[in-house]
């Protein structure tokens, strides 16, 4: 089975876009809460492994990309979720991936996204006596 039918077959309706720009790169838009499912299957499910995560100030949302490589193809493959600019939270995917822990720690310092059951939500890269912008990566 090709990739792309194994991937639409077992995320099914949770691909609310699939786009393939180049040969070994693979973006999958998903809603918040089928995030956990789709880390889920990749993760456990196609043994890709979690390379990190990014999060972006869209302006009229925040949108994080979780980043994956399925090694013994050399693809990455990018889980995409927006989320709202008045409450910014997902659910962690730091019980399933413990790798995923101090990213979203640091997503959720610099931009502000509340990652649902992550209880380690402190300060990573800010130092206690910082003075600037609650989150300095914000546009506004």
């Amino acid at each position: 089975m090709e990739l792309i039918e194994l991937l639409e077959k077992n995320l099914g309706k949770k691909i609310k876009s699939l786009d393939r720009p180049r040969e070994k790169r693979i973006y999958i838009e998903i809603s918040p809460e089928d995030l956990r499912f789709a880390a889920e299957f990749l993760f456990n499910s196609m043994k890709c492994r979690f390379s990190t995560a990014s999060g972006m100030d869209e302006e009229e949302h925040f949108e994080i990309l979780y980043h994956f490589s399925l090694d013994s193809k050399g693809i990455f493959i990018n889980l995409r979720v927006k989320t709202e600019r008045k409450k910014p939270e997902v659910d962690t995917i730091s019980d399933i991936i413990k790798g995923a822990r101090w990213i979203e720690r640091e997503m959720h310092e610099l931009l502000g996204v509340n990652f649902k059951g992550n209880e380690e939500l402190g300060n990573l890269l800010l130092s206690r006596d910082y003075r600037g912008p609650k989150h300095p990566l914000r546009k506004k």
